[in-house]
């Protein structure tokens, strides 16, 4: 599953933006994430109806542990605008610098997403599966390389995923 975290909010005055908040704790508990460490936030702008937007965007890949109905939580991003002081005001020596503007702290929410993960069909399973998904990689190493015929050798094959366990 790939999710889209895509927040539009208005440019006209806009300021700063913070990092959004996405609530990973709850994702963590059903889902393996990745790609969520070298996740790279895209910003373009968009004229809409005579407005310019910003619309910040990035994936984030899951994959699920179990199956199961699952909801992701809105996520929100913070973001702050410059808004003109309409007051009459003295000409002091920051007007100029600062254009007598204030700063307001505007939130922009997702809705949630519902999510319905199901189990891999019994049908065409091979025999022996235990349920492992996900990137894997094996190697295979030998204790010694050059031994004659009838020799012994000892072969240590290694199996290396996300969410291994003992079993």
């Amino acid at each position: 599953v790939t999710l889209t975290f895509e927040f539009m909010v208005p440019q006209r005055e806009l300021h700063e933006i913070a990092p959004p908040d996405i609530p990973l704790e709850f994702i963590q508990q059903d889902f393996r994430i990745d790609g969520l460490e070298n996740a790279k936030w895209d910003q373009k702008s968009l004229i809409q109806d005579g407005l310019r937007y910003l619309i910040v965007t990035t994936n984030i890949r899951l994959t699920p542990k179990h199956p199961g109905k699952f909801t992701i939580p809105p996520s929100c991003m913070n973001y702050y605008t410059v808004s003109q002081d309409n007051r009459r005001r003295s000409r002091g020596i920051f007007d100029g610098l600062f254009g007598g503007g204030s700063l307001k702290e505007n939130t922009a929410a997702s809705d949630e997403v519902i999510l319905t993960v199901e189990d891999f069909p019994e049908e065409g399973r091979p025999e022996n599966y235990s349920g492992l998904i996900g990137p894997l990689t094996a190697s295979v190493q030998a204790d010694i390389t050059d031994v004659y015929v009838g020799d012994p050798i000892t072969i240590t094959i290694t199996l290396r995923g996300n969410n291994l366990n003992e079993e």
